[in-house]
């Protein structure tokens, strides 16, 4: 992302998907940050784009289901 789409991205955040073993790694991680992500700015925001990379939709169910409710429910906030 910073490279590609020249996005701000904090050192920590860099730090910590570097530190993924396999590329399966960096993706559990990424999905752990943008969870943590969407909790902290819950309350600050009306909404959030998710997307999903290369087409792997189970990535942003997995994102939202930080937000709660169950699986296969559009999760509000």
């Amino acid at each position: 992302m910073k490279n590609e789409l020249r996005v701000s991205v904090p050192d920590s955040i860099l730090e910590r998907m570097t530190k993924a073993p396999t590329p399966e790694a960096a993706r559990e991680e990424g999905i752990l940050i943008a969870r943590e992500m969407l909790i902290a700015v819950r309350e600050m925001v009306q909404g959030a784009q998710i997307s999903a990379p290369q087409g792997r939709y189970a990535s942003a169910v997995d994102v939202l289901e930080a937000l709660g409710g169950s699986p296969g429910s559009v999760a509000c906030f």
